[in-house]
């Protein structure tokens, strides 16, 4: 008896992890041929993932990597089209680093193009550990998502003047993206501060943050007895709201300087109150705030918008092309 119930467990997990794919495996989007050298790359090239827990590096087709970054990076229940919406950053993401067409890699590992670090690279899961987390019929669904949205945009990569771009994306804006000068101090010419609206959804449109001026003062290195000036006081803002330049206690930091060190979800900081012995600071948004907000682009698919779309708006100036051609 023991033998049968192990057996039908194992042909439940088989059956939970290998049929969703097999469902949407016919799955193809139809799009014109790219210009360019785009369309003589490999259409599914390897990828070499680094999987910093297990210190080891794994090689992976390319579109079985990017399902497993959507998985890990947009819940499964936001709207397909901005599902494929991330499959195409995501896609384009690796292709930008593959050693193979001439991409830098991952500086982690010798022979990796990339990691599954989101704070160095994109974060990534494998299967068995999307199981654990959604529970096996919570996989089942959500793994059909996946796919699909993998499958229908399947080797659609974004461009700019022929070369892939650099597909920044993050959380929630706040109702605006950021332009990447202000964050990283370099112009790109498709990472402009765009609307972002219908992310009111997102957990983190707008929170609220209390410090004491103790706290306040440690997490920032300022000694209790140096205080001069108001205790908090945004100084400057890029175009889209963001703070560029905060004065503390009579010393000035930069906006995500400030946000690094109170653990702050954005620089989009609006002063509450700073008086008596607290400051109270209200964020809006999640992230740097560059390129695709990823509430943004549900609440966008939502309303009707195609990921073709929600890209062209996020990443300006882009094309869409697909590699090894139509």
């Amino acid at each position: 008896m023991r033998h049968l119930v192990g057996a039908l467990f194992l042909c439940l997990v088989a059956i939970l992890i290998i049929l969703p794919a097999l469902i949407v495996g016919s799955y193809r989007a139809v799009v014109p041929k790219g210009r360019g050298d785009i369309a003589a790359w490999p259409a599914e090239p390897t990828v070499r993932l680094y999987l910093t827990r297990e210190g080891r590096v794994v090689e992976l087709g390319l579109e079985e990597y990017v399902a497993g970054v959507v998985a890990a990076e947009m819940p499964a229940s936001f709207h397909l089209e901005a599902l494929k919406a991330q499959a195409v950053a995501a896609r384009t993401y690796a292709i930008k680093r593959l050693r193979s067409l001439g991409g830098a890699g991952c500086d982690r590992a010798a022979d990796a193009d990339l990691c599954d670090d989101p704070t160095h690279h994109q974060a990534w899961l494998p299967r068995a550990e999307l199981v654990r987390r959604w529970g096996f019929f919570g996989y089942y669904r959500n793994w059909i998502r996946v796919v699909k949205a993998v499958e229908e945009t399947r080797g659609l990569i974004l461009t700019y003047a022929g070369r892939p771009i650099d597909p920044v994306y993050h959380s929630t804006s706040g109702g605006l993206t950021e332009d990447a000068r202000y964050v990283w101090g370099n112009e790109v010419p498709y990472l402009r501060s765009v609307p972002s609206p219908y992310e009111e959804n997102s957990p983190y449109w707008k929170r609220r943050h209390v410090f004491s001026l103790s706290t306040l003062f440690r997490l920032l290195g300022i000694e209790a007895g140096d205080q001069q000036g108001p205790a908090l006081t945004v100084l400057a803002r890029s175009p889209s709201g963001r703070a560029l330049e905060v004065r503390v206690a009579g010393r000035s930091f930069t906006g995500v300087e400030l946000r690094r060190a109170l653990g702050l979800p954005s620089t989009s900081i609006r002063v509450v109150e700073a008086t008596g012995d607290r400051v109270v600071l209200e964020t809006s948004g999640y992230g740097h705030g560059v390129g695709m907000s990823q509430y943004g682009a549900d609440g966008l698919a939502r309303m009707g918008w195609a990921f073709e779309d929600i890209l062209l708006h996020y990443y300006r100036g882009v094309r869409i092309e697909r590699l090894g051609g139509p």
